[in-house]
């Protein structure tokens, strides 16, 4: 059990810390929106990692693995499209008869000085954003059942007992947490300090990256339909 725990620490930090949107997106929110927004993503994409590891690990997600080349593609195509959407709206917050920009540069539907109520229901949205855009990564199912079935060379009895599965996905859970509240922390130290241009900057970057891997992703779903 303590070998599987130890595994997951050191898988989750590999998922954790994988270059790519999700961390481009934690970034962004944590300096441009405030902890709590980017928490919310952050939270919605770690829940997304233990829902594929847990069913990886139970055995599930071989049915996903072996969807045709349609189904795959589609899962991509929901990916980029989500990713794309994500883009739109930081390019919109500054384009002249888009959204009107908060005075700090922060999207006013998101800024930290509104009501209560309406923090909540972004952190929602956030939380949901961050989930749809895991489950919507063909490449996390493959992470998640290649984890576990080395996890299964360990433990035999790997998506029979839960007890065994539990202190694996644990570990992720732990080392995973543990990431996600270092980088918002580290990048939400720039939160309110930062110049309206800085901010700008930053989320022209982010949003161009998000682009990119958004083309990617349709890319790869294409791929799978001609090939």
């Amino acid at each position: 059990m303590l070998t599987l725990f130890i595994l997951g620490i050191i898988v989750g930090i590999g998922a954790a810390a994988a270059p790519g949107p999700i961390n481009l997106e934690i970034v962004r929110r944590a300096v441009a929106r405030g902890p709590r927004i980017a928490l919310s993503f952050s939270l919605g994409t770690l829940s997304g990692d233990l829902i594929y590891l847990t069913a990886a690990s139970m055995g599930a997600t071989a049915l996903v693995i072996n969807l045709p080349p349609m189904g795959k593609a589609v899962m991509f195509f929901i990916g980029a499209a989500l990713l794309m959407v994500m883009a739109v709206r930081i390019f919109l917050v500054y384009v002249k008869g888009g959204k009107t920009a908060a005075p700090n540069g922060i999207d006013a539907d998101v800024a930290e000085s509104e009501t209560p109520a309406l923090t909540a229901t972004t952190m929602a949205r956030s939380y949901i954003i961050g989930l749809a855009l895991t489950l919507s990564s063909p490449t996390t199912i493959a992470y998640w059942l290649t984890v576990s079935i080395y996890a299964a060379q360990q433990a035999p009895h790997m998506g029979k007992d839960f007890s065994v599965t539990a202190p694996l996905v644990a570990g992720v859970a732990i080392s995973c947490v543990l990431w996600v509240s270092t980088v918002v922390t580290l990048a939400s130290l720039f939160h309110k300090r930062i110049s309206p241009r800085a901010t700008r900057i930053i989320e022209m970057i982010v949003g161009s990256g998000l682009v990119i891997f958004s083309f990617i992703a349709l890319y790869n779903g294409i791929r799978l339909l001609v090939g």
